[in-house]
């Protein structure tokens, strides 16, 4: 995936689900690239399908909030990241994602707090 040979990836990752078809960060790694390629309805489904074998898994629930947000669904995406920071508190990508789908529904106030607890976490979220 890092390498963004995405094609081999994939078929790797499929050997590791038909085998272990509970394997969530395979199921969440399918997803990366599915939204990699703009395919959010494959990448939601896979991150829909990560999260019911592990409720508490971080990842699936941030990515799930991110592609609430593309996808024009702010309520969901902020329910979404809501779980994600329940899970990981210092996560500066998700309170940067929460902030963008609370802009989305004219939060501003939350959206600006969310956006400085983003960039107290991590510089990449300053702006």
């Amino acid at each position: 995936l890092r390498l963004e040979r995405h094609d081999k990836a994939e078929r790797a990752l499929q050997v590791v689900l038909d085998n272990e078809p509970r394997n969530v960060r395979a199921l969440h790694n399918m997803a990366a690239i599915a939204y990699s390629r703009g395919d959010l309805q494959r990448a939601e489904r896979l991150e829909r399908d990560a999260i019911a074998i592990d409720p508490n898994y971080f990842d699936g629930w941030n990515t799930l909030g991110a592609i609430y947000v593309l996808t024009q669904r702010p309520a969901d995406a902020i329910e979404a990241l809501r779980t994600a920071l329940q899970l990981d508190p210092k996560s500066g990508q998700a309170h940067h994602n929460l902030a963008l789908a609370l802009r989305a529904t004219a939060q501003q106030d939350a959206a600006r707090e969310a956006a400085r607890t983003a960039c107290g976490l991590d510089r990449r979220f300053c702006s």
